[in-house]
């Protein structure tokens, strides 16, 4: 991915530097091309004659820079380039194989199979990052979504490498050069936090508005390169740990505001107060020459001056209010304050099919009793858009919650859609299926919301397995969850539990044809009690289990948090953790990124552990995938039952697969020193494989990665360093037509 490494302060603005993958500047494609089915060749150049002019576009200004972005193509880029012949679309993803570092890179790939030669109507056009997927120029701009921003830190600009898609105008003929512009523009909201008594942020939400000051879909803002229109977009902030009086956020988008336009930005601060801002566009935006957009805009808006807002208090002797609207999709129920949510908790079956937009914090006083939205007999199957609101404080379980097992802002849900929403409540819950936005969802789709707080898990049994997700508890029959983030602590309370588990901090458990994909784990994940069960602990999905025909999917997350899998008490059930998911099968893993430390306590059953997957089972495939975290397993029983490795722990069936993935963490396994303990599997690449042929020419392992076995000995500490212990050399294996390491 693309990362902004440096800031280099000038006297008109702010150049920002980028030297890896997800960032372009305009680009010039000079290309070469053999458009035979064998292979396709392509270079692309940038350029960069001129730096964008300084520009005063939204009001209030004052000296406002423009700022401009500097950028180099890096190893494995991948671009999508899609041709048009005859009313079909192909799509090839082309790798960068040469011109790493430089504005002047070559792209390989698979050629397509209708030639320039005597097709009609053909065109080519060209996206960047390939990742996003989708077999045309349509589903590629529908995929790449502005949702999901998560700024790192005050003045922080590297989660915008992930949202600078660039595409190019079509061409007749790759013998054309080819310009690659920006499709989005980055804003510069230079904060001074209200009423100089800082405080950490939250979030911060833009918002177009009508006449009335109500958000309005058509102010030119959009969700998407598909020109999805939206109300709002939110900016959330992560690893803030301390306040400060001022700070720079970026948020980036696709729009074309018009002049004139009513505009909000929402600020909403951890100590439970947000504050908003209005101001009008001068100008429209953008407004600016084509060869200026192309090479990257971006526009610093200062913010000084803030109103605050109400604080609307939900307790328990909050009257019901009838909210504006009448439910439908095309009006939906408005909810402004703690009263239009109390008549939607307190009318339950005559609410669950209905839609709502949320236009106000709320916040869950403490004591309270919180009865979810949707049960398990009732399923809420409408709409929920947060509109970048904040529900906060603290979310109670009914004291006799028996005839409900599912828990979270809304229970249980059934071909629902929720979005935009923020909850910021420490959860205490005792209940079968637990996740902060919804406990349950079947063929749900969740996007763009998010959690901060605390999720602790007492030891109340109930019958089955039980599931924790920072977003859902369980996502069931095709439910997706996009670009939404958990930050804050998952834990149990350090007694024993009977029960089965599973634990993610984006979701506990995934079914059949069910997709969590733009995701990011900040929460570190303290399974601090001992299990009598089977345990599956992942930074972004605990367990997840598909079919032949519906395969699950996690795709572009991304984990952060530390992770300590559980204990398990009996010999005969096994622990399986990850630093994406704890136990996979049936399924596709693709652009994952562990950042984080893994580790298993002292366990007497059996421990699967690996950088990106504890126990990969069958039909699961890994690809592109990058571990940076350190990999610590345990083996109370000898090398049969213990299985540690950089990417996964264990690949347990034939069909599995790696490819185009590297580990920079260093492997290791804790041993109790018993005399007849044998020497545990353990790997750089897989703990153990079940079959030889499963050697990943196209993997890669850093230079530094130690493996240590037993007692802290080293087993290898020399790249490539694939070593599993159940095989000293490994048969390598054709990638076929997959692309080249990661490097």
């Amino acid at each position: 991915m693309k990362n902004y490494q440096t800031i280099l302060c000038i006297i008109l603005g702010i150049i920002i530097i980028t030297t890896a993958c997800h960032h372009e500047e305009s680009i010039n494609n000079g290309t070469t091309v053999n458009t035979n089915c064998e292979s396709i060749q392509i270079t692309a150049r940038y350029a960069m004659s001129h730096q964008p002019a300084s520009k005063t576009l939204i009001t209030p200004v004052n000296n406002n820079p423009q700022y401009g972005l500097s950028v180099l193509w890096a190893k494995n880029d991948l671009i999508c380039l899609v041709q048009s012949a005859n009313g079909t679309e192909q799509a090839r993803e082309l790798l960068l194989t040469e011109g790493a570092g430089q504005t002047t890179a070559t792209f390989t790939g698979k050629g397509f199979e209708t030639s320039e030669e005597g097709a009609e109507n053909l065109t080519y056009q060209a996206f960047y990052p390939a990742t996003k997927g989708g077999g045309t120029a349509e589903e590629w701009k529908k995929n790449a979504t502005y949702g999901g921003q998560i700024q790192q830190g005050y003045d922080n600009a590297l989660h915008l490498a992930n949202y600078d898609y660039l595409s190019t105008p079509e061409v007749k003929t790759l013998s054309e050069d080819l310009q690659f512009s920006h499709i989005g523009m980055i804003f510069c909201f230079d904060i001074t936090m209200p009423e100089s008594t800082p405080a950490i942020p939250l979030s911060l939400t833009l918002t177009t508005l009508d006449e009335n000051r109500s958000p309005i879909a058509t102010g030119g803002l959009y969700q998407d390169c598909n020109n999805t229109p939206t109300s709002s977009l939110t900016l959330h902030f992560a690893q803030c740990t301390e306040a400060v009086p001022q700070f720079k956020a970026y948020l980036i988008s696709n729009c074309n505001i018009p002049a004139g336009q009513q505009l909000r930005l929402t600020l909403a601060l951890e100590d439970g107060n947000s504050y908003s801002h209005e101001m009008t566009a001068a100008r429209a935006i953008p407004d600016a020459a084509t060869e200026e957009y192309s090479a990257g805009t971006s526009y610093v808006v200062p913010v000084s001056e803030w109103t605050k807002e109400s604080n609307s208090v939900y307790n328990k002797t909050t009257s019901a209010k009838e909210p504006t609207g009448n439910g439908s999709a095309e009006d939906p129920y408005i909810i402004e304050n703690a009263e239009h949510l109390k008549y939607i908790t307190g009318n339950p079956s005559s609410m669950l099919d209905k839609h709502f937009l949320l236009a106000a914090d709320i916040t869950i006083a403490d004591g309270v009793e919180w009865k979810p939205i949707g049960t398990s007999t009732e399923a809420f199957t409408g709409s929920f858009n947060g509109n970048g609101h904040v529900i906060k404080g603290v979310l109670t379980p009914p004291t006799n919650s028996s005839t409900n097992s599912y828990f979270g802002f809304f229970g249980n849900t059934k071909g629902a859609t929720i979005s935009n929403l923020t909850i910021q409540a420490d959860i205490a819950e005792s209940h079968y299926i637990t996740g902060s936005i919804v406990g349950s969802a079947y063929n749900t789709t969740i996007s763009n919301c998010h959690y901060k707080g605390n999720i602790t898990y007492t030891t109340t049994d109930y019958m089955g397995t039980r599931y924790m997700g920072g977003i859902a508890g369980k996502l069931e029959k095709g439910s997706i969850a996009m670009n939404c983030s958990a930050q804050g602590c998952l834990a149990s309370d350090g007694n024993e539990i009977t029960n089965a588990w599973h634990t993610g901090g984006i979701a506990g458990h995934l079914t059949e044809g069910s997709t969590v994909a733009g995701c990011i784990n900040y929460m570190e994940i303290k399974n601090q009690t001992t299990f009598k069960q089977n345990i599956y602990t992942g930074g972004i999905v605990g367990g997840m289990l598909g079919t032949t025909t519906t395969p699950s999917t996690i795709k572009e997350c991304r984990n952060y948090g530390k992770i300590t899998g559980g204990e398990i008490s009996a010999t005969n059930y096994i622990t399986s953790t990850g630093g994406i998911i704890g136990y996979a099968n049936y399924c596709t893993i693709i652009d994952v990124t562990n950042e984080a430390e893994i580790t298993v306590p002292a366990t007497k059953g059996k421990c699967y552990t690996g950088g990106i997957i504890g126990y990969q089972n069958q039909n699961c495939s890994l690809l592109r995938a990058l571990n940076k975290g350190n990999v610590n397993g345990y083996a109370a029983n000898g090398k049969y039952e213990s299985h540690t490795g950089g990417l996964t722990g264990c690949l347990r069936a034939a069909t599995c697969t790696i490819h185009q993935s590297r580990n920079e963490g260093n492997v290791s396994v804790t041993t109790p020193g018993s005399a007849n303990n044998e020497s545990a599997y353990t790997g750089s690449y897989a703990g153990y494989a079940i079959d030889s042929k499963l050697a990943f020419p196209c993997c890669s392992t850093a230079e530094s990665v130690t493996v240590r076995d037993k007692e802290a000995q080293t087993v290898e500490s020399t790249s490539p360093a694939y070593y599993t212990g159940n095989a000293e050399t490994l048969e390598t294996n054709t990638c076929g037509e997959l692309h080249q390491p990661l490097q």
